[in-house]
């Protein structure tokens, strides 16, 4: 931009020329801006990460899942409470103990699909 200082000693034609090469960046930089948003909202539309190995991000968040589940219940106080929630939530308590192995179970094509549904601020995955 045309510093305020320089502007005193500068002739009609330079400070016109000036105003020019900054309107110029100014609209090659919302060009720029445009192709940005762009291309997060086609990544955003899948809500997933273009550039990363995927499949070994969700092997990974699936071992959290199950790795901070097990940790959580490891005392019969907190197995107790997750066994009646399991029961609240689907009417069997025995889908607790299935928890690791549904969790395994879980593709990286059903997550994408998880992903695409609108107007959602959360999603659970629970067994059928």
């Amino acid at each position: 931009m045309v510093e305020e200082q320089n502007i005193s000693n500068m002739t009609q034609n330079e400070l016109l020329v000036s105003l020019y090469k900054d309107l110029q960046r100014s609209e090659q930089e919302r060009q720029k801006q445009a192709e940005l948003l762009e291309k997060l909202k086609n990544n955003a539309d899948t809500g997933i990460k273009p550039d990363m190995n995927l499949q070994k991000e969700l092997e990974e968040a699936k071992e959290n899942i199950i790795g901070n589940t097990m940790i959580s219940t490891e005392d019969s106080q907190s197995q107790l409470v997750q066994l009646m929630a399991w029961e609240l939530a689907d009417g069997n308590a025995k889908n607790f103990y299935d928890f690791e192995k549904n969790i395994r179970r879980v593709t990286l094509a059903e997550v994408k699909n998880l992903a695409k549904l609108k107007n959602y601020s959360f999603f659970a995955l629970v067994p059928e």
